[in-house]
């Protein structure tokens, strides 16, 4: 999706022609453009990185989270106060463990203001998504199971007059037995395989006896993915009328390498790096564009009239400046009371650095200056972390939704209260998912300004082990905060057996270009790379 936003700049003004010409060669100038979204490289134009398929969703929930979270704190800025979350993935995506994991949190929290989009072209690299089976319908199964608000634009506006023709929804019972290998290729078919095959009953025959084999070939081309009216309604319906309180996916129904002749709905497709003259030809064809043959074969570049131009950057200006952009925000840190970091330069009796780690922040939480920024995560576990003093009303875990049940600890002293003040993040046991929410904390002073510090703590063979890519991809998001290796084995814990004595990761975390490694051994090294961090 890269290159339509960046030709989408360039007809804004903000890309020359010559910059639009360096795509996937930014080795070799500051000026070139990533293929994939990438903070890291193109600073003032991406937020997100969305490099390894999986992860966009993933974090897109912790965002749409974390908004939440501000708004509940009263600490989201005023003009993020009616802010969404968008999504755009693939059908084929949806098999990556990552991109479905967290479902539920949206869900159970009523994150309405999240959307995902899924482009369900059917297609994978190699093949069709589910050739023996139905993607769409296994999608909305998932996600109404999950909790969420489903909705589906499979058909373009030329079949409305075919849904009302059919009194005895045939038509809807042909579908729900055609499987996506049917139906990827019966969009490239002719006419009269079409009627042969899809409209294969007397009833529905007679649906499309005044059909030419002409309109059936547009028919079959007229996904809903495709028709502008349609796409709009179903933004509509999962943003400004969505009232259910609930997340909203959208599954549009869409054709690979759509108006692109030869190559559409092909499995090749994803491999064509370049097309021929001729195939640019067809395309010119297709799609109307006021160029001659020889320009077309010549990959020539079409200028939008100025009136487009001013169409598009009035419109820009009123959504607060031309998308997509990264604007650096000042955020003023502020220093805890010196008195925090005093008990760690005293003698000690020996005590683990996973305590002490614990310990401090109990204090930094607690600081009147900084306090409220310090947002401790884990994915379970925090007791082993020394957590139980931030269990307690004061600090407590973070709940959307207010917790009504009483549970086996409620009579006592100590038991975990959850809460919408709450201030950690109990993940549950998803490493990936603590990972997410680091990475929508973390990014806070780039995305709205407010400046956060979350301390994930992890067990630490659990870290870079399970989770090095969703850590790779916080720090090309320009994430801040640490990341807390727990128990890891090397001194005064031996962790539960050999297999979870972490000697690895530190070596790993040397290799990150913005990941500062330390292997603190006492308590002083923890309060000062925690000062100094």
């Amino acid at each position: 999706s890269s290159p339509a936003l960046y030709v989408r700049s360039w007809l804004e003004g903000r890309f020359s022609l010559e910059r639009l010409q360096k795509f996937r060669r930014e080795a070799f100038s500051d000026q070139g453009l990533s293929s994939y979204p990438h903070p890291l490289l193109m600073h003032d134009y991406w937020n997100f990185p969305t490099v390894s398929m999986g992860l966009g969703p993933l974090n897109a929930i912790a965002l749409a989270r974390f908004l939440t979270y501000c708004k509940l704190h009263k600490i989201l800025p005023e003009q993020y106060t009616n802010s969404r979350v968008w999504v755009f993935m693939g059908d084929g995506e949806t098999d990556e463990p990552e991109a479905l994991s967290s479902l539920s949190i949206a869900a159970r929290e009523g994150l309405d203001n999240l959307v995902f989009m899924v482009s369900c072209n059917l297609q994978r690299l190699d093949s069709t998504v589910r050739t023996n089976g139905r993607i769409i319908q296994e999608l909305e199964g998932k996600f109404r199971g999950a909790g969420w608000n489903v909705i589906k634009v499979v058909h373009g506006g030329k079949w409305d007059v075919l849904y009302e023709r059919d009194t005895n929804a045939a038509l809807l019972k042909r579908f729900s037995t055609l499987l996506d290998a049917d139906a990827q290729r019966l969009t490239v078919e002719t006419g009269a395989q079409i009627r042969q095959e899809l409209f294969n009953t007397p009833e529905l025959a007679a649906l499309v006896e005044d059909f030419t084999d002409d309109d059936l070939v547009a028919l079959m081309k007229d996904t809903g993915g495709h028709d502008f009216q349609k796409i709009y309604n179903a933004f509509m319906a999962a943003s400004v009328n969505n009232t259910t309180g609930k997340p909203t996916v959208i599954l549009f129904r869409t054709i690979k390498g759509k108006r692109g002749a030869r190559i559409e709905a092909a499995n090749g497709t994803h491999s064509e790096k370049f097309l021929s003259a001729k195939d640019m030809v067809q395309v010119k064809d297709v799609l109307g564009m006021p160029l001659n043959d020889q320009q077309a074969g010549e990959y020539g570049y079409v200028e939008a009239p100025s009136d487009v131009v001013a169409y598009i950057n009035e419109h820009a200006t009123k959504l607060g400046g031309p998308r997509p952009q990264r604007k650096l925000k000042e955020v003023n840190w502020t220093d805890p009371d010196p008195k925090v970091w005093a008990p760690y330069w005293k003698a000690q009796k020996d005590t683990s650095t996973t305590l002490v780690l614990g310990d401090l922040l109990k204090r930094l939480v607690r600081d009147k200056q900084l306090g409220k920024t310090v947002v401790p995560i884990t994915p379970d576990e925090g007791r082993t972390f020394g957590w139980i003093g931030l269990y307690g009303p004061a600090i407590g875990v973070y709940s959307a939704v207010p917790t009504e049940a009483r549970p086996v600890d409620h009579t006592q002293t100590l038991k975990v209260h959850e809460m919408a003040k709450g201030r950690i993040l109990q993940e549950g046991i998803s490493e990936a998912q603590g990972m997410a929410s680091m990475t929508a904390w973390g990014t806070a002073h780039h995305n709205i300004g407010v400046g956060m510090i979350p301390f994930y703590n992890l067990y630490s063979m659990f870290g870079f082990q399970r989770i090095h890519d969703i850590v790779y991809n916080a720090q090309d998001s320009g994430c801040r905060g640490f990341f807390c290796g727990a128990t890891a084995g090397g001194t005064t814990l031996n962790g539960e057996g050999l297999q979870h004595q972490d000697r690895t990761s530190y070596l790993v975390a040397g290799t990150m270009q913005n990941m500062r490694a330390y292997e603190p051994a006492f308590a002083y090294h923890v309060s000062t790379v925690v000062k100094n961090g």
